[in-house]
C-alpha cells in the first residue's frame, strides 16, 4: 500500500468517526482546504497531523488529541552592535 493511500484512508476514516470532514479539520486544527487536499491525496500531511488522525482512529473517535505544543520560548534578544554604536 502506498504511503499516500494510507494517509488518505486514515483521514477519511477519522472524518467518518467524527461525523464530518469539518469536524476533523477542527479537531486537528487545520483549514478545511488543507484537509481536503489530504483527503483527495493531492498532498501528504505533516507527521504531527497524521498522528492526531491516527489517535482519533485508535480511540474510535472518542478522544480528540490535544494540539501539538508550540514553542513558547520568548524571542532571543538582539545581539548588541560589535562597535558599541546603536544601529
Amino acid at each position: 500500500m502506498a504511503e499516500r493511500d494510507l494517509y488518505v484512508r486514515t483521514f477519511v476514516r477519522a472524518s467518518e468517526l467524527l461525523g464530518s470532514a469539518q469536524a476533523l479539520a477542527d479537531a486537528i486544527r487545520v483549514p478545511m482546504a488543507t484537509l481536503e487536499a489530504w483527503l483527495l491525496g493531492e498532498a501528504i500531511a505533516p507527521p504531527d497531523h497524521f498522528h492526531r488522525a491516527v489517535e482519533i482512529l485508535l480511540t474510535n473517535g472518542e478522544s480528540v488529541p490535544a494540539p501539538v505544543a508550540q514553542d513558547t520560548a520568548p524571542p532571543a534578544e538582539p545581539e548588541p552592535p560589535s562597535d558599541g554604536t546603536p544601529h
